[in-house]
């Protein structure tokens, strides 16, 4: 089941403004947070590095690592640069609100100023880039098979074929190719590239020198790469820097401690007015082996970040606990999970079999088939995995896990999916 979701989106990023906690209480949160990453570390569920903020200041930043036989490539130190992936998005915002006080653009700025023959280039806006509400699709529909050789100039002219899902502004839909043509139109607007114009006006000015770009930036300190890791059949295994199906445009990297440093600039203004939704300036990033994670809330005073070369970490329920602590709130300390299978009747089975659609996970379909005396998982085809059931609505793959699948009934007699996976819950209806 881990496989079947492994590139679902990154977006539970809604938080709650709180007041500001007492000061008497920051040497407990840092005592908290050790045993928090301490507890995750054990369960193999973290490795990476981690900085927590109260008021602006470092309350807490550490590399956490997890031990036994490891490949010697997921070592990580406060020193290890990790991929920023779709944080990057997040900086593009911070460009547009510069780009606005230079009077360059605006966030009415239509694409077609800076690419006249761009279609509907005059329908959608600079926000509707930033919103992912230009209609335009999460990835291209017809790239080549290496996609690393592509030009900038040669995404945008294939992000120019794509036809548009809904009326620009209408509605919103994650879109990889609606942010390339925003990163496109701020080194455009700026005159410096996309890379360039991060590490001169952000990183630069917010005391970020261990941040960089892969390609077409201007720094040369990449020298402590933290290379990402998944686990499959045989273990935790490294993967590539990059893969062929990824592009050049945006690739940044960063430390824990340089995104402490972010979320620091993040939190003046004019960012801190401009950026914030219900108190909070966030974003997450995240591909095979790889996650990132910023926030900044800039109403109740704090900040977190993290930094990991490893997947199978409990992302949305590591956001929400790490939130929590910043804010006082109660949370849980990671604990052994070990969940019992129970026996049913054949004919309570057979009511999950169908094929169910997750609109939130860019229409993704799963199968659900009675086979060898229980229901197992099918994606496209191929088997995702075979589910035990813990009663009569709840279903696991590993007893391990507190990932679970959950078949609610509906008035029409069927049921829908909902699919537990790291912290997030989504929901599929039946075909």
């Amino acid at each position: 089941m881990r496989t079947v979701l492994a590139s679902a989106l990154f977006a539970v990023l809604a938080a709650c403004a709180s007041t500001p906690a007492d000061p008497t209480t920051e040497e407990l949160r840092l005592a908290e947070a050790d045993v928090y990453f301490t507890a995750l570390t054990s369960l193999d569920q973290f490795n990476g590095t981690v900085v927590l903020l109260r008021r602006g200041e470092t309350i807490h930043l550490a590399a956490h690592e997890m031990s036994g036989d490891l490949p010697p490539t997921m070592a990580v130190d406060l020193s290890s640069q990790f991929d920023l992936r779709s944080v990057s998005k997040l900086l593009a915002k911070v460009a547009v609100v510069q780009l606005t006080a230079d009077g360059v653009l605006t966030p009415e700025t239509r694409v077609s100023e800076f690419y006249p023959d761009f279609p509907n280039g005059d329908r959608i806006t600079v926000r509707h880039l930033m919103d992912n509400a230009s209609g335009l699709p999460r990835e291209l529909t017809n790239p080549p098979t290496d996609q690393m050789s592509l030009s900038r100039d040669e995404i945008i002219a294939l992000a120019a074929t794509e036809a548009l899902a809904f009326e620009p502004g209408t509605d919103t839909r994650y879109s990889n190719v609606g942010y390339h043509l925003l990163y496109s139109i701020i080194g455009e607007a700026s005159g410096l590239g996309f890379e360039r114009y991060v590490e001169e006006r952000i990183f630069a000015p917010a005391g970020m020198e261990r941040s960089g770009a892969h390609f077409f930036g201007g720094r040369k300190n990449l020298d402590t790469y933290a290379y990402g890791h998944t686990v499959d059949d045989d273990g935790i295994e490294p993967i590539l820097e990059f893969q062929p199906d990824e592009q050049r445009p945006a690739k940044l990297y960063s430390t824990a401690e340089d995104l402490g440093r972010l979320i620091r600039f993040l939190s003046s203004e004019p960012y801190a007015s401009v950026l914030e939704k219900d108190g909070v300036i966030a974003h997450a990033g995240g591909t095979d082996g790889k996650r990132a994670y910023v926030e900044a809330g800039v109403a109740a005073g704090y900040g977190f970040a993290f930094l990991t070369n490893y997947d199978a970490i409990p992302f949305a329920q590591l956001v929400a606990d790490t939130r929590a602590m910043l804010k006082g709130e109660p949370y849980e300390i990671p604990a052994p999970v070990m969940r019992t299978a129970t026996d049913l009747p054949e004919e309570i089975m057979r009511r999950y079999v169908g094929t169910y659609r997750f609109e939130e996970i860019e229409n993704l379909e799963l199968e659900i088939r009675f086979e060898q005396g229980g229901l197992a998982l099918y994606q496209n085809g191929e088997l995702g995995g075979r589910l035990k059931a813990e009663s009569e609505f709840v279903f696991f793959e590993a007893p391990q896990s507190k990932e679970s699948i959950t078949f609610r009934p509906r008035t029409d007699g069927r049921y829908d999916m909902l699919l537990d996976w790291q912290g997030v819950t989504w929901e599929g209806t039946p075909l």
